[in-house]
């Protein structure tokens, strides 16, 4: 069977061009859901179980378009649409996840004939019957109605939330026209500012709240007044209440919904529910975790704290990077603008598909025979001994329209003898007239971590869109994104691409050094920074949200004080704008970062052990990781990686805690 190459067609961007492909395929997907209803036939895993998971493709790719393209390339007229859209797509859901007739079907042959089907027809046949028990398809009609009516609801609040904050972004603008305080900004981050002035009309330089324009104000301005802005507009987000924006009752509604939905499911909490069948599988197993990291690195993050703010005494959040800037500079002699140069972005992606192509056997070339949604999107065919593998996008530099932060997505899914189009989603800092795109090295490392996303959706063999790929559990999906950031602590590995952009001087010794010197710089602070936002998810989800304190403010710093780093600024929130858990997919799920870090600094020692190119080992974890989707439990894929389970203290040792 010969693999089909389905691309998106971008030709005709219209929003509601694309609005309207959206909803002729809705009553595409409902007629292929009334045929198997009506199917008279005994319900067997060909005509239940395989029609429900092939039903919908059009929905999928068109609805799959609309979105991607509302977080990377959006319009007011696209924000608009995506208020009527999500709605539909929310009742359909409820429709068909709901349907008694469906369940009933899906049930019989979950019950009376899974043990006679392949392994990989029992998964899909498992997930089936769980997704409808955990819907509550199997409940009285009266709760599936209301649960039916909560889920539209929440369908609607978290797509608000993140639209006020991508709206509050676009609008935020900071003007600088004392050249003197930015004199120790990069290069390239004031020449970006310089256009956007210009082409504002304005003097001076214009700064935003996309990372690389956010990241250089805090790090390198002098100007301790224009670090507070910058840092207050980022840290207000979503909290002012004089505008039709603020996300600060809609964070407790969000809350709230989901905390109903879980106890009309017979749950404890939201995040009962959710983790039943993720990893931690209990809130008081996620709980112990972070626990047990606090422990490990509270000591470390508080020294560096007092190192790095020495002399400071009256420091406020938006100094520290600041101060963290200058603490590298003088003690650790690392300059991360130093790594620039030697990181131009183009010669980073050909070394980051060469390294994919020693460990895995690929082949990955740009190519013009499809056209992406904007023309400086760059589009790549994978090929694996000459067999097509995939298609991947990457979008790598911010605009308007676009929301901050970096993330890998699909287009298409993998299935059957379809093979999947998948997107690595970027806001580095885009090339000027004088300079190409150059990355520092932590810049490179986030495009490592993407890349490894990419990786797992690219490489799927599971033949199912809903087992294939990254379709997998929560504290298991990070694995791949994370295991992949360990090639660019590599020395060996960075000599063979890092040039300077102008001279082509390989890249030297003593910056190396200081590079591996500052992979462990500021770890415990690191950690206890992602711990504090795990906490957080954890009060919001494991609780009923009315009876946590109802001041945002008041209830953060009740999540934050086992592991508070930097004094609170009254007026500010991370909730208001903590979109991976209000409007991303990770609610209850935040500390899934920190376990797969576990797993894969576990799972990394092999290639310690046996050599970065073991040509056996790389090709075992695309083997038992990349191409296994969901095709099995987590913990059995790792087993199956590892020979045994995975443990903290591989963390321990790489972070330097441990010998």
């Amino acid at each position: 069977m010969e693999d089909k190459i389905l691309f998106p067609s971008f030709t005709n961007r219209d929003p509601d061009l694309l609005a309207t492909h959206v909803r002729e395929e809705a009553e595409w997907y409902r007629s292929e859901i009334r045929e198997i209803k009506e199917c008279q036939e005994t319900p067997t895993f060909k005509n239940t179980i395989l029609a429900l998971e092939e039903a919908g493709k059009g929905l999928d790719l068109a609805s799959s378009v609309f979105f991607n393209l509302l977080s990377c390339d959006a319009d007011d007229r696209m924000m608009e649409l995506s208020q009527e859209l999500t709605p539909l797509l929310s009742d359909i859901n409820n429709e068909v996840g709901m349907d008694s007739t469906l369940a009933e079907r899906v049930r019989v042959v979950y019950e009376e004939q899974k043990d006679a089907l392949s392994e990989i027809d029992q998964r899909l046949t498992f997930r089936t019957y769980e997704s409808y028990q955990r819907g509550g398809a199997y409940l009285p009609e009266r709760i599936r109605e209301e649960l039916k009516r909560l889920r539209k609801e929440l369908s609607m609040a978290t797509l608000t939330f993140g639209q006020n904050i991508l709206k509050e972004q676009n609008a935020f603008t900071l003007q600088v026209t004392d050249e003197e305080s930015i004199k120790r900004l990069p290069v390239s981050a004031l020449e970006s500012a310089k256009s956007l002035a210009r082409e504002q009309n304005k003097e001076g330089w214009i700064f935003n709240l996309s990372m690389p324009s956010y990241s250089a104000l805090l790090k390198y301005c002098d100007d301790r007044s224009i670090r507070e802005q910058i840092y207050m507009g980022r840290a207000t987000l979503g909290m002012d209440r004089g505008k039709g924006t603020c996300n600060i009752d809609l964070v407790y509604k969000i809350a709230s919904i989901r905390y109903q939905i879980a106890q009309l499911l017979g749950y404890k909490s939201f995040a009962d529910y959710r983790l039943s069948t993720k990893m931690a599988k209990l809130p008081t197993n996620v709980l112990g975790m972070l626990d047990e990291l606090r422990e490990a690195y509270a000591p470390l993050a508080q020294k560096e704290i007092t190192e790095v703010t020495n002399g400071f005494p009256d420091y406020q959040p938006w100094d520290w990077s600041y101060l963290a800037e200058k603490y590298r500079q003088k003690y650790l002699r690392y300059d991360e603008e130093q790594t620039r140069p030697y990181f131009e972005l183009n010669c980073v992606v050909r070394a980051m598909f060469d390294l994919a192509g020693d460990l895995y056997e690929l082949r990955i070339e740009e190519t013009k025979e499809f056209t992406p949604y904007r023309p400086e999107v760059k589009v790549y065919k994978v090929t694996s001994h000459d067999k097509y593998v995939g298609t991947l996008l990457c979008d790598f530099f911010p605009r308007k329209g676009k929301r901050s932060g970096a993330w890998m997505t699909n287009f298409v899914e993998a299935y059957g003898d379809v093979r999947p189009v998948v997107s690595l989603v970027m806001n580095f800092t885009p090339p000027t007239e004088s300079l190409p795109s150059l990355l520092t090295h932590e810049e490179v490392t986030t495009l490592f971590h993407e890349f490894g996303h990419g990786l797992h959706g690219l490489l799927t063999q599971v033949p199912y869109s809903s087992l294939s790929g990254t379709n997998v559990v929560h504290d298991f999906v990070e694995l791949p994104s994370h295991f992949n950031e360990n090639w660019v602590r590599q020395p060996e590995f960075i000599r063979t691409f890092a040039k300077h952009y102008k001279t082509g001087e390989p890249i030297s010794d003593q910056l190396l050094d200081a590079i591996k010197r500052n992979t462990l710089f500021l770890e415990g602070y690191a950690c206890i920074r992602q711990l504090g936002f795990g906490y957080l998810d954890m009060l919001w989800h494991a609780n009923d949200p009315d009876r946590l304190p109802q001041d945002i403010e008041v209830l953060e710093q009740e999540a934050y004080q086992k592991v508070t780093l930097l004094p609170h600024i009254e007026g500010t929130s991370v909730s208001t704008a903590f979109s991976h858990i209000f409007s991303g997919g990770y609610a209850a799920g935040y500390y899934g970062y920190k376990w797969a870090e576990l797993l894969e600094a576990d799972a990394f020692e092999e290639f310690l052990k046996h050599g970065l190119h073991d040509h056996e080992t790389s090709m075992r974890f695309k083997r038992e990781i990349l191409e296994r989707g969901d095709a099995d439990e987590p913990e059995v894929l790792y087993h199956n990686f590892k020979g045994r389970t995975a443990t903290i203290e591989a963390l321990k040792r790489r972070s330097g805690l441990i010998q």
